[in-house]
């Protein structure tokens, strides 16, 4: 048996998890590395949990939280839940995704600076208009769908 396994122990109607194996190898009698088997940890009630084959898909405005594991056999399989943020997990999403897009926004621009210098020629009305739409970026409602321009 693996050390860096994630255990759970069922202790009546308790569920313990994540279980610290070191308390039962620091009460065992037994050598871990040697005596342990999966059926005498169990007869402890003492599992392995193992990762689940799926993990749920989530929204920018949901999250994924670890929920106690279930059991499937001999073995407890981690399980996940999808929750709602709250109205102010959201802002504090939706401030980020500005930012983030804003700082592109920047990049963007910065690499059509050198058009728009006084000594250069006068900038074109496709690279005005580009520039523009630029830096109405933040206009737009839904961080998370946002319509860049075209670079002319």
């Amino acid at each position: 048996m693996e050390i860096n396994n994630i255990f759970l122990k069922v202790s009546g109607s308790n569920v313990i998890y994540p279980y610290d194996i070191q308390e039962y190898i620091s009460n065992s009698t037994s050598s871990f590395y040697t005596d342990e088997t999966e059926e005498t940890l169990i007869s402890s009630s003492i599992y392995c949990v193992v990762d689940s084959n799926s993990y749920p898909s989530s929204s920018e405005y949901q999250d994924v939280i670890e929920v106690t594991p279930t059991q499937s056999g001999s073995v407890y399989v981690r399980t996940y839940s999808v929750v709602d943020l709250t109205a102010e997990e959201i802002a504090q999403v939706n401030e980020s995704r500005w930012d983030y897009l804003r700082e592109k926004r920047d990049i963007l621009l910065s690499e059509t600076d050198y058009m728009a210098l006084q000594d250069t020629p006068t900038l074109s009305e496709e690279w005005s208009t580009y520039r523009q739409s630029l830096r109405d970026i933040t206009n737009q409602p839904d961080p998370f769908n946002i319509t860049w321009p075209t670079k002319p």
